[in-house]
């Protein structure tokens, strides 16, 4: 398989800075059988499809760690809103009541901060998954093209044993009556 790819690679590179291999290559290629060819595509796109699919999975694990920090966020948000409203009834100093106020507001920004983290996170997954979408597709296409290539080449062998057992049938015949005159 790897040799396959080699002489593949090596014949495009003879081909183009050399014009003048370009025959020896194009036969070395054309002994080669088509759906060897189509394999390299194959792997190459399995390849691309392997890739995008860990990069969608290493987005989903940000987009749900993002998630998970704005749940934390609004779940801080409102225990310190509780404390607020029972020291606001307890009577305690106004200094305290605004501090913890000043505070909330921060939670409130670093809440809105998150929620536009987490909704770009969010478009950037749907894009992801999109690409792999369109590679895992690439990739059936050429799965589909390459295994009409492998029924192609078994039918033309198949037509071609025929052939050769049709033409050692009628020599036989043709001895056989030789014999017989």
């Amino acid at each position: 398989m790897l040799e396959r790819k080699k002489l593949l690679l090596s014949c495009k590179t003879a081909e183009f800075y050399c014009g003048c291999l370009q025959t020896a290559c194009h036969d070395a290629m054309s002994s080669i059988k088509k759906s060897q060819r189509l394999q390299v595509v194959v792997d190459l796109r399995e390849e691309q499809e392997k890739k995008a699919l860990q990069t969608l999975g290493e987005c989903q694990r940000r987009h749900l760690e993002m998630q998970t920090q704005l749940e934390n966020l609004h779940s801080y948000r409102r225990e310190y809103q509780q404390q607020y409203q029972e020291l606001a009834h307890s009577g305690v100093c106004i200094r305290k009541l605004l501090d913890f106020r000043a505070f909330i507001e921060k939670l409130d920004q670093a809440v809105h901060t998150q929620q536009q983290q987490l909704q770009a996170a969010l478009d950037e997954l749907q894009e992801k998954r999109r690409k792999w979408q369109a590679a895992h597709h690439q990739t059936l296409g050429m799965h589909k093209i390459h295994e009409a290539a492998l029924q192609e080449e078994q039918q033309f062998l198949r037509k071609r044993e025929q052939q050769e057992m049709d033409e050692h049938a009628q020599r036989s015949g043709k001895n056989n009556g030789m014999e017989s005159a």
